[in-house]
C-alpha cells in the first residue's frame, strides 16, 4: 500500500507529465482498439452474403470540366 501512495504522490507532484502520459496511453489504446475492430470486421468476418466475391459496386464517374472545354480557363 505504501508503494501505491508513493506512486500517487509522485504523479501529483508532476501533474503535467502525468496528464500527458495518461492522454498518450489513452490515444494509443483507442487507436489499437479501432484498428483491431476494422481488421476484425473486414478481414476476419467479411460480408454475410452467400457469395461475397460476386458482389458488384456501381457508380457514376463525372469527367472534369476542363476536359470538356467548359468552365474555367487557365491564365
Amino acid at each position: 500500500m505504501s508503494d501505491f501512495q508513493y506512486a500517487l504522490r509522485s504523479l501529483l507532484k508532476s501533474l503535467g507529465f502525468s496528464i500527458v502520459a495518461v492522454v498518450t496511453l489513452a490515444l494509443g489504446i483507442d487507436g489499437n482498439a479501432l484498428m483491431f475492430g476494422r481488421v476484425d470486421s473486414l478481414v476476419l468476418h467479411p460480408f454475410p452474403y452467400p457469395e461475397p466475391d460476386r458482389l458488384v459496386a456501381m457508380g457514376v464517374n463525372f469527367p472534369p470540366l476542363a476536359a470538356q472545354g467548359h468552365g474555367l480557363r487557365s491564365r
